[in-house]
């Protein structure tokens, strides 16, 4: 055993030991944002009320990246551990979807590995640029539940049977009750020809595991807002989601062009309506299990054209949409 795997074994099992007696290990990682570190540690602060322990993943590729985030979880008090980069997909040097959807389910598999799987309650993954913004509490969450995540499916052509996985984003795991929990992978994969995102291949472990208790919440909906934040898209994964009805349009449906108005009637964080009505709030972000999660979204701009904005996101509309989201936490934190 050469001197880097021993301090890296050693720092695990401290680790190990310091997540013992928590209810939720809340485990992120952070390849590109060490500023949203900071609002994630407080968010959980603030917001959350269960006993958990909060640790960081280094998936960073450059130097400089590196240091700031092992830097920013030093100054926190946070564990923060670097993934292996061995047999890792390399960096191309250009933003590539393929590419971050890979090294997203290496890092994720290597975190279970060496802590998630080990620890004996419920693991809470979390994309690193999502933030709690109300009261939540993840074991009242998971009463009665082994598994808990938003629900992707996808019904190939000339089949009536949706292969279903979860969206890798925000997933929780009884981690205690769960059976051959180390045969659970998260990489992107192809079915009949159909490209999936990260945690397609989590489709395999929900079939050969069917009497899991889970609680899919696609039905609390996913609402991103528009560049613009007067559009709100609604995502469901159930053919049967019956839409809410807008005040203005009066009409069920998936899309509505009046964001402030709909999640108002949808009893959002009054906050929340009035930073949007007043074009404060970050642009082209995501609530997740109604006003609870805020989900910046894209933070390696992959995806930048390829479900809201009509032509590539420009590096000072990421700027201002950064610190429009750091206000926006600020003023939620108080």
């Amino acid at each position: 055993m050469n001197k880097r795997t021993l301090i890296v074994s050693t720092l695990l099992c401290c680790l190990m030991l310091t997540t013992l007696y928590a209810k939720v290990l809340i485990i992120t990682l952070n390849h590109n944002r060490p500023d949203f570190i900071t609002l994630q540690h407080r968010s959980f602060a603030r917001f959350l009320h269960d006993d958990y322990k909060f640790i960081v993943f280094n998936d960073a590729v450059e130097e400089q990246l590196i240091q700031q985030i092992d830097t920013t979880c030093t100054d926190l008090g946070i564990p923060c551990v670097r993934c292996t980069q061995e047999n890792r997909t390399p960096a191309t040097g250009s933003v590539n979807p393929i590419w971050a959807m890979e090294r997203h389910a290496q890092a994720l598999h290597y975190a279970l590995e060496t802590i998630g799987f080990k620890h004996d309650c419920i693991v809470m993954i979390i994309d690193s640029d999502m933030v709690l913004i109300k009261d939540f509490s993840v074991t009242d969450f998971m009463q009665g539940y082994d598994i808990a995540g938003l629900k992707y499916s996808i019904t190939p052509p000339k089949s009536t049977t949706p292969t279903v996985y979860i969206w890798a984003g925000l997933m929780f795991f009884r981690m205690n009750t769960l059976p051959q929990k180390e045969t659970m992978r998260f990489n992107h994969v192809y079915i009949k020809k159909i490209r999936t995102d990260t945690g397609g291949a989590f489709h395999t472990y929900l079939e050969h595991n069917p009497h899991i208790k889970i609680r899919f919440f696609d039905q609390l909906y996913r609402h991103i807002l528009t560049k613009d934040l007067e559009n709100t898209y609604i995502l469901s994964d159930q053919e049967t989601t019956i839409y809410p009805k807008c005040a203005v349009c009066s009409s069920l449906k998936k899309q509505c062009p009046h964001a402030a108005t709909l999640l108002s009637e949808l009893n959002f964080d009054q906050r929340i309506i009035n930073a949007i009505a007043q074009k404060t709030f970050p642009p082209e972000t995501e609530f997740v299990l109604k006003d609870t999660f805020l989900h910046y979204r894209a933070t390696s701009n992959y995806a930048s054209n390829h479900f809201l904005s009509t032509k590539l996101i420009t590096p000072e509309f990421l700027q201002e949409k950064s610190q429009l989201f750091a206000n926006f936490m600020e003023m939620i934190l108080g």
